[in-house]
């Protein structure tokens, strides 16, 4: 089972952490994808596993419900661990929008700029990375 565990952690823990880095209106439900996935492949794998062994069902149902806490507590794990770099990726997503332009230059200030429109487009798209990191 530790093998198992190990396996999945692995399979789990890039494909979070990449979902929870490029953070949009998709990353919960893919996330969601994702971890269903990932836990029906691993009992599918555990249960096949297990059937070559004389045991009984309630055993064999705890081994199962043990694996699908262990791939939900490691994505549990990595979405904690995202949510306290959140104010950070805030910070600079604005930072970034704020002193870029539309084409991703670096902003020239020639004095003609809507600062007030920069800031609140700036401000605007760093809450929707944080609104689209909730689950």
């Amino acid at each position: 089972m530790l093998h198992l565990q190990e396996k999945l952690s692995e399979a789990l823990a890039g494909p979070v952490e990449a979902l929870l880095d490029g953070a949009n209106n998709e990353t919960w439900p893919s996330m969601k994808k994702l971890l269903q996935r990932e836990t029906d492949s691993a009992i599918s794998g555990l249960s096949s596993a297990l059937s070559g062994f004389d045991m009984d069902v309630e055993t064999k149902e705890k081994m199962l419900s043990s694996l699908q806490d262990y791939v939900r507590g490691v994505v549990e794990a990595k979405a904690r661990d995202e949510a306290g770099r959140v104010l950070i990726r805030m910070k600079d997503g604005f930072s970034t929008l704020f002193s870029h332009d539309s084409d991703s230059m670096p902003q020239v200030w020639t004095g003609k700029e809507d600062i007030r429109a920069i800031t609140k487009t700036a401000r605007s798209d760093s809450l929707k990375l944080y609104t689209s990191t909730l689950p």
